[in-house]
């Protein structure tokens, strides 16, 4: 299913450490972005999508 051997679905990180580290997220959307299987890059914009859209660490 994956195009990318590097690269699979199952071991993505959970959504919190996709939080505390916006290149993780810049990565992923980037992937989304790409040429790829619908399915792939729609599985990736679900997970993107679940994302707080606050920074981590900052405020209350």
């Amino acid at each position: 299913m994956c195009r990318n051997e590097n690269f699979a679905l199952e071991k993505l990180p959970d959504e919190h450490a996709i939080a505390e580290q916006p290149w993780l997220a810049k990565q992923l959307a980037g992937l989304a972005e790409a040429p790829g299987p619908v399915a792939e890059r729609a599985d990736l914009l679900l997970l993107l999508a679940r994302l707080s859209l606050k920074k981590a660490g900052r405020g209350p």
